[in-house]
């Protein structure tokens, strides 16, 4: 197992940290793309009401659509991007952080923060004033808290909370957040189940509630929004047979870069303590398509 020393960890970080705003500075002073433009003149102008309702098209994310209101008259690349570099940088600190907790080593933490660093997708999603970079910071936030309410829990108050500033922030980042907690609520269940069989249904009380709770809002708003969100679906792809969806995902990861991503995920087991567990993280990945079909 590779081990790194304690005062070695934090400068490589931060290192790591700094070379991702750099590489996110890059085009973060371009000028407004179209979708920017689209939701800065038809979206903020709207009520604040109007505009966490108004979802029947993609171009509407409304936190960003939020902010956006929140700064006018301001239309400048640079205060309307703000939001999105700093989740863009708090989603590279955030993966750090869940890895350390995952895999109990601060060599995979470090693997995970320059994963996220490097990534095409996720530096240009930093610097576009959208909801992609707020949702993925949220994203792990959400997976972040739903691991730290595993017994013993240190501090419950906190891991609820990120439960539910993260699923709450994923889903109204980008409606389509459900695809991604999905997966991970269903993870968090076989787990759940896992522990208690071995260890009783009483430590387990409260991360079942906090995670039911968020589950009921989180359906309770989908429910709520679905004629809505059927709309959008005339934007989306059809995938009509196994060929397109393998064609599908093959398109998908050579976007997302997930052959090189396998690099770091294949090198996770050398640097992980749990077990079986350790595969999982590539299996993950091995699936993201079909989970996201």
């Amino acid at each position: 197992m590779m081990k790194m020393k304690k005062r070695i960890f934090p400068a490589a970080a931060a290192a790591i940290l700094l070379f991702a705003a750099a590489m996110r500075l890059i085009d973060f002073f371009a000028p407004l793309a179209y979708d920017e433009i689209w939701s800065l003149k038809e979206y903020a102008p709207l009520p604040a009401g109007r505009i966490l309702t108004d979802l029947g098209l993609p171009n509407n994310h409304p936190l960003n659509s939020l902010w956006m209101k929140l700064l006018l008259p301001a239309s400048g690349p640079i205060p309307l991007r703000l939001l999105s570099l700093a989740a863009g940088l708090a989603a590279v600190a955030l993966a750090g952080i869940f890895a350390r907790r995952w895999f109990g080593s601060r060599v995979a933490a470090l693997f995970a923060m320059l994963s996220l660093a490097f990534s095409a997708p996720a530096i240009a999603y930093s610097d576009l004033a959208r909801g992609y970079a707020p949702q993925l910071a949220a994203l792990l936030l959400f997976a972040l808290s739903l691991a730290a309410l595993k017994p013993p829990c240190r501090h419950p108050a906190l891991a609820i909370l990120g439960l539910l500033a993260g699923g709450a922030g994923a889903i109204l980042s980008v409606s389509s957040a459900a695809i991604f907690l999905l997966p991970m609520g269903l993870a968090a269940l076989v787990f759940g189940l896992v522990g208690i069989r071995r260890e009783g249904l009483r430590p387990y009380l409260l991360p079942t509630a906090a995670f039911g709770a968020f589950s009921l809002l989180a359906l309770g708003w989908y429910a709520f929004h679905a004629a809505t969100l059927r709309q959008g679906r005339i934007w989306g792809m059809a995938l009509d047979s196994p060929a397109e969806l393998l064609r599908w995902s093959g398109t998908l990861l050579d976007d997302l870069g997930i052959p090189w991503f396998l690099l770091f995920l294949c090198a996770a087991p050398g640097v992980c303590r749990r077990g079986r567990a350790r595969w999982l993280p590539l299996l993950a990945a091995l699936l993201l398509p079909l989970l996201l079909a």
